[in-house]
């Protein structure tokens, strides 16, 4: 997929969208870990595309660790996206991962 990253610069996104923006273009692109108290309530659960099943701040943020160490991640964001919409993302070596924000 060779597409353009989508610029956000003076766009407006209803609140749901802002969150989904955050948690791929901010939290994931960067590894911000600092984000995760601001998206997520303490004891959420997340079920991850690559097996694990994770609950709270903690485990997540071991998880963002381990994704990111090795694997160069890039996210598109389809502008449809609200809080219950299922977002595809790909790796730098083409695997298909799925998340599904609950």
């Amino acid at each position: 997929m060779d597409e353009p990253a989508l610029e956000f610069e003076g766009v407006t996104l209803s609140p749901q969208k802002e969150i989904v923006r955050r948690f791929y273009k901010d939290l994931w692109d960067h590894a911000d870990k600092s984000l995760i108290r601001d998206i997520f309530h303490p004891g959420f659960t997340f079920r991850g595309s690559l097996g694990p099943t994770l609950v709270g701040h903690e485990q997540f943020a071991s998880y963002v660790d381990w994704v990111t160490s090795g694997v160069d991640l890039t996210f598109a964001i389809p502008l449809a996206a609200d809080w219950q919409s299922e977002c595809q993302i790909r790796n730098s070596t083409s695997n298909l991962f799925l998340l599904v924000v609950l």
